[in-house]
């Protein structure tokens, strides 16, 4: 069989010749998923869209079938049930099954919240001699989300006369002290990313 259809086979013999007509139908014996495996979506709202093919028993594609799309977590990935189109909610693993027929399939799907940019509070403040100020870091996706996964932060200053202290139980939040003359920028980084204050 070549595909999907009736043929009439005669077969002949001198005068005489007989008929039959044979049907070939396909049925789904597997689903397949692309892209497989699913690339990890960086930011919340973040979309990919799937496909999904029925193959029949010797891996050939079935024409003209339809997937039904779920997730088994639509708290970190939902899913379009007829289109096929991902959206991340929040970070971890997703498992997304498409079913055509009687046939499943299923792939995971990460999300991880990648940092776009740093933002240091307050942006500027003055520091007075032997002052203390607290100051803040927090970071946003390419969503303009708040990435609230776990971040390790480092803190810097310019200046060696205004001291930055991390806290211990919090390393996005630190201490700014002032022991001598000038102004400095406070700057804290996370994975590659850095945001800024100015100490007056």
């Amino acid at each position: 069989a070549k595909g999907n259809g009736s043929a009439t086979i005669t077969a002949t013999s001198g005068t005489a010749s007989g008929t039959a007509t044979i049907s070939v139908q396909q049925t789904t014996a597997s689903v397949a998923i692309a892209p497989n495996p699913a690339d990890t979506l960086h930011f919340i709202g973040a979309q990919a869209t799937f496909t999904a093919q029925a193959l029949d028993a010797n891996g050939n594609v079935i024409a003209g079938k339809t997937a039904n799309w779920a997730s088994q977590q639509p708290q970190i990935v939902s899913i379009d049930p007829s289109t096929g189109v991902a959206t991340a909610a929040a970070n971890g693993n997703a498992i997304i099954r498409a079913a055509i027929d009687q046939s499943t399939a299923a792939i995971t799907v990460p999300v991880w919240q990648a940092i776009a940019t740093v933002t240091v509070t307050p942006p500027s403040f003055p520091l007075a001699a032997t002052d203390t100020v607290q100051v803040s870091a927090s970071a946003m996706d390419a969503g303009n989300q708040a990435v609230v996964r776990p971040i390790s932060w480092s803190w810097q200053s310019s200046n060696p006369a205004v001291s930055v202290t991390v806290n211990p139980a919090d390393n996005s939040k630190a201490t700014v002290t002032r022991s001598g003359p000038g102004a400095a920028t406070i700057t804290a980084t996370a994975e590659s990313k850095t945001g800024t204050s100015t100490a007056n």
